[in-house]
């Protein structure tokens, strides 16, 4: 990911502490404990801090939040936080891929298409100005998800031609190729894509409960997650 970065971590809460330690060791990044925000330093490049009140100083701050995306939102820091594009390879097993500036930032396989999702409004809130680009290989998977992200710009990505890899590969070639933008989902969930989530609850509940028709058509149309429906 290029040269050490310098992490100044105006931390007051012990127990995060640890966390965000044990989740940025190694020699990415030198972490420096705070005492005190200077308001610029040659020994700090980015603040990382807990503070109710984030200080005013002139390096970069981050809030901390979401503790799993920091290194990802570092890479950002680092890179100047220019504009972030989401790759997502839909189907099985889907994997996501953060890029900006066409360098990875992130990646990862998700399990679901709604912890994919799910990953992808995590990643979303990380930054003022994103894209997903979704692939076309898995339509079922890919509406699903597309869906649960009306909210952000989507765009859909044909994968012919975009070879074979991991799943994270996949997701990050996605990503470097311009789509055509979902402005309003052309989907309609077939009556065989509901039967396959109804029995993918059943499942997922331990045999307890097979979740509706009509709640089988919200998840798919991104309207619910798998878990709420299990849980209505």
């Amino acid at each position: 990911m290029g040269e050490t970065l310098k992490v100044g971590l105006d931390l007051h809460n012990f127990g995060m502490l640890h966390r965000v330690v044990t989740t940025l060791e190694g020699d990415e990044f030198r972490l420096l404990p705070l005492d005190a925000v200077p308001a610029t330093s040659d020994e700090v490049e980015v603040v990382v801090s807990d503070a109710a009140q984030l200080p005013v100083t002139r390096l970069p701050v981050i809030a901390l939040g979401d503790v799993a995306l920091l290194p990802l939102q570092l890479r950002h820091v680092r890179a100047g936080r220019p504009p972030l594009v989401i790759g997502v390879d839909p189907g099985g097993t889907t994997g996501v891929a953060v890029l900006a500036q066409r360098r990875l930032l992130h990646s990862a396989e998700c399990a679901t298409p709604d912890e994919a999702a799910e990953l992808v409004r995590r990643v979303a809130r990380c930054s003022l100005d994103c894209t997903v680009r979704i692939g076309s290989g898995a339509p079922e998977a890919g509406a699903r998800i597309a869906a649960a992200l009306r909210h952000l710009r989507v765009e859909l990505v044909d994968e012919r031609r975009s070879g074979s890899g991991s799943h994270t590969a996949a997701a990050r070639t996605i990503a470097l190729k311009r789509g055509e933008r979902v402005r309003e989902l052309d989907y309609r969930p077939t009556a065989g894509e509901v039967a396959r989530l109804q029995a993918e609850s059943r499942i997922a509940s331990g045999s307890r409960r097979t979740i509706s028709r009509q709640q089988a058509r919200q998840v798919l149309l991104g309207e619910l997650t798998l878990e709420e429906a299990l849980r209505g």
